[in-house]
């Protein structure tokens, strides 16, 4: 078996956003591993602010996938956060 990773950088979203596309513990993380077939760990890498995606002989469109979906769900949280900063208030960087 080989395992492979692949890293995608999240610099230019905020600790909220990346916390709600993590999840709670990082549940939505886990949910996303389990329902994915050969991914064995998501991981948000909070030293090089990266997310790292690591699969036992994953294909590439399995990753680019999973990374276009984490993408997407940060993208939608990110406008979530400006939405509710527009209606009520500061949200933290």
């Amino acid at each position: 078996m080989t395992t492979t990773m692949r890293c995608f950088p999240v610099g230019t979203y905020n600790r909220d956003s990346i916390a709600m596309t993590v999840g709670h513990h990082g549940k939505n993380f886990i949910k996303w591993t389990e329902s994915t077939d050969k991914i064995t760990r998501i991981w948000h890498n909070k030293e090089s602010n990266q997310i790292e995606i690591t699969g036992e002989d994953c294909p590439d469109e399995t990753f680019s996938k999973l990374e276009n979906t984490i993408i997407g769900v940060l993208n939608f949280n990110t406008q979530v956060l400006t939405d509710r900063l527009s209606e009520d208030g500061v949200i933290s960087a």
